[in-house]
């Protein structure tokens, strides 16, 4: 079905939906602690803006029908995702964790999905959550938290939305590349605007790696071997929920043990040292410039590779000393520590 007005009336629909989004994001915004980014320019307007244009265009190409309604809804997700991570640096699982059960849920019958309505629409769900949850989430154990499993959960619930067949023209694999484009431009954006980012670390991503390898790759094993296996019918349905309740749990503690390693925060500022840890019951300490005495670093062979170190900091005041320890680049965060102490680095040398 169409019509001269449906794509105005569309567009019409997407503002008033992306309005709802913004006051969304804005309550949203209140309730997490990390969300303390100040507004983006005219920051009211983008997701009207871009909810008004994605309907307007969808309805003017496919008309009314399921498949246009599918992808209206699939769009508001997007849209509500980039208008919040680009300002606070944030996916919120409160978004994520429904929308991607809601898209395994529907997939039998998602309009969205080119493959037979039934078990190949499943099998194309499936497959799609596998390879973009999967990718993203080999970026986030190797990207030295660059990456967050915020990105790994929205490509998940885009691989069961659009899913992976057919594979010569695999709609995800599409969707990757064109994100991963897009995210590159921005990144160039950003960086000729000359953003100026302070010194905020967490512990080396090793920590994270080490407490969820081993489990990850028992998971992992157990859903290959069940995807693996000669099952017809039913029992074949039954098998992959099984490997996406697998999935979804490895998520869930992955986001858990990634919430634990982000909780430590290792700051400087230009009047003092702020140590932040823990998530329910928090810690925080602050050490001022003036009441630093000494700072020293510390180095094991396996820190010399991977290039992490404990940073030891003597103040006034206190018995003994405050030890950072996994700090990323440990004589980076010494001659910071220094320039702001002395005016000038530190000199180059051998760790202690």
């Amino acid at each position: 079905m169409s019509g001269p007005l449906v794509p105005e009336l569309a567009a019409a629909a997407g503002a008033a939906i992306g309005a709802v989004t913004h006051q969304l994001n804005q309550t949203w915004a209140r309730s997490e602690e990390d969300a303390t980014e100040p507004p983006l320019p005219a920051e009211a307007l983008w997701a009207p803006i871009l909810d008004a244009l994605a309907f307007g265009v969808v309805f003017w190409r496919f008309g009314i029908n399921s498949r246009s309604l599918a992808a209206a809804v699939f769009l508001v997700v997007l849209v509500q995702v980039f208008v919040f991570d680009s300002r606070h640096r944030l996916i919120l699982n409160r978004v994520m964790y429904p929308a991607m059960v809601a898209a395994l849920l529907v997939s039998p019958v998602n309009p969205l999905l080119q493959a037979d309505a039934g078990l190949g629409k499943i099998d194309s769900a499936v497959f799609g959550a596998l390879v973009g949850g999967g990718v993203f989430l080999l970026f986030v154990l190797i990207s030295r938290g660059g990456i967050g499993l915020g990105d790994a959960k929205l490509t998940f619930f885009m691989g069961a939305a659009l899913g992976m067949l057919p594979v010569a023209a695999s709609p995800i694999i599409r969707a990757l590349i064109y994100g991963i484009v897009l995210g590159g431009v921005i990144a160039a954006l950003l960086l000729i605007s000359g953003e100026v980012v302070q010194l905020h670390t967490n512990r080396h991503p090793l920590v994270l790696v080490t407490q969820v390898l081993v489990p990850s790759l028992v998971v992992l094993a157990v859903a290959i071997v069940l995807a693996l296996l000669p099952l017809t019918g039913s029992v074949r349905s039954l098998r992959w929920f099984a490997v996406l309740l697998l999935l979804l749990g490895l998520f869930v503690y992955l986001d858990v043990r990634y919430i634990v390693w982000r909780s430590v925060t290792y700051t400087i500022t230009d009047q003092r040292i702020l140590l932040r840890r823990g998530v329910l019951g928090k810690f925080s300490r602050s050490i001022g410039m003036s009441r630093v005495q000494d700072v020293s670093t510390s180095q094991s062979l396996l820190g010399r590779m991977f290039d992490y170190g404990s940073v030891e900091i003597e103040s006034a005041g206190k018995d003994g000393a405050e030890i950072l320890s996994y700090v990323p680049d440990p004589q980076h965060f010494r001659d910071v520590l220094f320039e702001h102490l002395h005016g000038q680095p530190a000199t180059s040398g051998t760790p202690i």
